[in-house]
């Protein structure tokens, strides 16, 4: 599980530092012919990740980027917050804190990065999890 963890906290970095710029940019590129076959296999795919559940006990999760957060000595790094869903609601005692300087993401926390800006869930990688 901690392996998953780790793969969505990477792609939520690599949406990050895509940024707008680089989303509008892809937004543009030349169209790619889609064969009904991969549309298909998206499609189910899609439908087997639970919406916002990172950690996959069923319930919905919460990330929280914190662009501003500070890391270390390194003011304005930026981090984000993965808080675990539970039959009652969020469960504040149940959370995770990802930066820059967390094992498996690529990169180092800077002063100003700003890590956490920009959030994005979805099953990335197809394997029926958010990420």
């Amino acid at each position: 599980m901690r392996e998953r963890v780790f793969a969505r906290a990477l792609a939520v970095s690599a949406v990050t530092a895509l940024g707008a710029a680089g989303v509008a940019g892809a937004a543009h590129a030349s169209p790619v012919p889609v064969t009904a076959t991969a549309k298909a296999a998206v499609t189910a795919t899609a439908k087997s990740a639970k919406a916002y559940d990172f950690n996959g006990d069923g319930y919905p999760d919460l990330a929280l980027g914190s662009p501003y957060g500070k890391v270390g000595s390194k003011t304005s790094a930026g981090f984000v917050t993965i808080v675990y869903g539970s039959k009652s609601g969020p469960n504040l005692k149940k959370k995770q804190v990802f930066s820059q300087d967390s094992a498996g993401v690529p990169g180092a926390a800077e002063t100003g990065d700003h890590f956490g800006f920009s959030l994005a869930a979805a099953d990335f990688d197809g394997d029926g999890w958010t990420d």
